[in-house]
């Protein structure tokens, strides 16, 4: 796990340093995939309000209400597996928030349509891809790319069509979204939402995951029954956020 995405410790003790070392330097050893050990401080030295962590490990209690796991001096299983939970709920939470951005600077309400009047498939695609295309999302072969993608096989599944093209070649990475009030054909599947995707180089690593993330919203059957009644981009991206959340808890 590269640093920025580790979770930064801050790691509290009673007494004297030497004497809670060995117990740090067993956390370090036992997460280093996970966490940065940023402080290690006397409970008297801490200074809530100059000193920032995202989670503090401490051998005392604490007279503050911070994300923290209180632990014996000595190191026990139990005490392991108090922080393994803390830390795997911090990073969830750290994914769930990078990802909820990532996804929003993906979406725009100049490619969203909350109730498309159209129901051929390819004259979806076109309007679809014209519209990115006009608001400098991708160029003009564009269109031709996402067709010659859907010529291989079909995109839909479940009640979503996800059309995208075959390379990384959109100026701006972006999600289109176009919904339907009443299902339509696409292929041989009955939808009602269709997801155009462009890619651009930038992105391409973490697009995966958005990907994932996205999918997994959409395909919850009650997400899903939601979303496809909202009526303009500002519901839509609401109820969106608040089930990425519903669904990483």
């Amino acid at each position: 796990m590269q640093s920025k995405n580790k979770i930064s410790i801050l790691f509290l003790y009673a007494d004297y340093y030497s004497i809670h070392k060995k117990t740090l330097d067993k956390i370090s050893q036992k997460f280093n995939d996970k966490i940065n050990i940023k402080y290690a401080l006397s409970i008297n030295n801490y200074n809530p309000n100059s000193v920032h962590a995202d989670l503090i490990i401490s051998t005392v209690e604490l007279p503050f209400n911070l994300p923290s796991v209180i632990i014996n001096p000595f190191l026990t299983e139990k005490d392991i597996t108090k922080i393994q939970n803390k830390i795997n709920k911090l990073i969830a939470e750290k994914n769930n928030r990078e990802l909820k951005s990532t996804i929003l600077d993906l979406f725009n309400e100049k490619v969203f349509y909350s109730n498309i009047h159209l129901n051929d498939k390819n004259r979806i695609i076109e309007k679809l891809c014209r519209n990115a295309i006009d608001n400098n999302f991708a160029d003009d072969c564009f269109i031709d790319d996402v067709f010659a993608r859907e010529k291989m096989s079909s995109t839909a599944f479940q009640n979503v069509a996800v059309p995208h093209s075959l390379g990384n070649n959109a100026k701006k990475s972006f999600i289109s979204i176009a919904l339907f009030q009443e299902p339509i054909l696409w292929d041989n599947k009955e939808i009602q939402m269709v997801i155009l995707i462009g890619v651009n180089n930038d992105t391409r690593k973490i697009f995966s995951q958005i990907f994932d993330g996205l999918i997994e919203v959409v395909t919850n059957s009650n997400c899903f029954t939601e979303l496809i009644q909202s009526t303009d981009y500002a519901s839509f991206t609401d109820k969106l956020i608040k089930y990425i959340d519903e669904i990483e808890e």
